[in-house]
């Protein structure tokens, strides 16, 4: 699995890499500088891809040429694919050969529908061919062509729509392309659907005739990683790789890089005070208290933990009434209070709170006598859901018991016998919702007639 901080794998750290340093969870691995090893190096490169996972990145597909995808350079990444196995590959949005010239750099086109769709067939083909996902990543670039129908964001977004294929979002490439443009940074990321976006770049660049080169040879701008930090907090997190190809440093740099990166996140992905605030607020405070800094951190904690068990109590007085009338207040103050410091919620609306309420009731003292309470529970929950949606779909129940007549006899309006004649089941409800009321179709039948 890729997640976290990952390294672009070069052969000057493989010993540094074998004791499996922090923060570094995965390895991007360079198709072009594995095109010809001695065996020994390659021995140390399979045993070191056997413990870290890892992504298979190139330089020379060349998408945005009028050629065909060079066999000779998918016969590479055949080979890698079958060595190394990635979890997916990335190349440039770019093209970088021209019949048989290879040019061996990354160099910019015009972003008309033509190519879009040309680059959109040799996507589809290598997604076909290698069975996995394919990135696309935008480069640094120092001129604009003409004839372009499109800005290069709004180009990357088409083609990620249209193939499906992810992005590998370069953050240098987008600060050193704008600054050479004077373009708009913010408009460039606003334009990219990051639901695509699955792996960022992190490099350094530098400055030479008031132009950014992206160089890879140097420490992480601040500006570039002020743009890396707002990214992730908005939409990450998104694993990251570091890329430095040119004046290699010491690893110790290398790992100061990274650490520039990192957030302190858990192994799942969060802050570790996010999960430290969940396990303290269901009676595992240990953690927070680790890094707690005030005086009086039990009385302190509690503040939130009362504030946050009392939404939810509150949740489920609106979405569960009818259960108050049937097992009485205390009972049902007391069912809330012991669902909700057990159940956090999962779900941003709160009118969908309490969904599996009908199987914590079962663990209920008051449960026993009341063989329905769990399906009463359950119609409880379905009428609420019913009643706050706007369309006319129905939503079946089935119970063995009439939940809908105990339901009825619980309403404060109800007037009519309390007692229920039939209690004869098995009993199916359709409960939809029909010129703006809740409805409710019934059958007392051993087939559902309503599927």
């Amino acid at each position: 699995m890729i997640q976290g901080l990952g390294l672009g794998l070069r052969l000057k750290y493989l010993d540094d890499l074998v004791a499996h340093p922090e923060p570094i969870q995965w390895l991007e691995v360079l198709a072009d500088h594995f095109h010809d090893l001695d065996a020994p190096i390659l021995a140390q490169v399979d045993a070191l891809l056997a413990e870290y996972p890892c992504v298979l990145h190139g330089v020379n597909l060349s998408l945005a040429s009028s050629d065909a995808l060079n066999p000779d350079y998918l016969n590479l990444l055949e080979r890698q694919v079958q060595r190394f196995n990635p979890v997916w590959i990335s190349d440039h949005l770019c093209f970088s050969q021209v019949g048989n010239v290879f040019l061996h750099d990354l160099l910019p086109f015009p972003f008309t529908h033509a190519l879009l769709d040309q680059i959109a067939f040799k996507i589809d083909f290598l997604q076909t061919k290698f069975k996995r996902p394919f990135l696309l990543e935008n480069i640094s670039s120092y001129l604009r062509l003409q004839g372009s129908e499109m800005v290069e964001a709004e180009f990357i977004a088409r083609l990620a729509n249209k193939t499906g294929c992810g992005i590998l979002l370069d953050i240098n490439n987008v600060v050193v392309t704008c600054h050479n443009h004077q373009e708009s940074i913010a408009e460039y990321i606003a334009a990219l659907p990051f639901e695509r976006v699955m792996q960022l770049h992190m490099a350094g660049a530098i400055h030479k005739n008031d132009l950014l080169i992206d160089t890879h040879s140097q420490p992480i701008a601040e500006d570039v990683l002020a743009l890396y930090r707002r990214i992730q907090i908005q939409h990450g997190p998104i694993p990251t790789c570091l890329e430095w190809d040119h004046d290699l440093p010491e690893f110790a740099v290398i790992l100061a890089e990274l650490k520039r990166l990192s957030f302190p996140r858990t192994r799942g992905g969060h802050y570790v005070h996010e999960q430290a605030f969940l396990q303290a607020l269901q009676d595992q405070p240990e953690a927070l208290a680790k890094i707690n800094a005030s005086p009086d951190f039990e009385k302190r904690l509690a503040i939130y933990k009362t504030s946050i068990v009392s939404t939810l109590q509150q949740a489920l007085y609106k979405n569960f009434k009818p259960l108050e009338a049937l097992i009485g207040k205390e009972a049902f103050q007391e069912l809330c209070y012991r669902y909700a410091n057990t159940h956090p919620s999962t779900d941003l609306n709160l009118n969908r709170y309490g969904a599996d309420l009908h199987e914590f009731v079962k663990t209920a003292p008051f449960a026993e006598g009341l063989p329905y309470l769990s399906d009463f529970t359950q119609f409880c929950f379905v009428w609420k859901q019913v009643y706050l949606r706007s369309d006319g779909a129905i939503t079946v129940l089935e119970s063995h018991y009439p939940v809908y007549e105990i339901w009825q006899r619980c309403q404060p309006e109800f007037v009519g016998e309390q007692a229920i004649q039939n209690w004869q089941g098995p009993f199916v409800y359709a409960v939809y919702r029909e010129d703006g009321r809740v409805k409710v179709d019934q059958a007392n039948t051993h087939a559902n007639p309503f599927v």
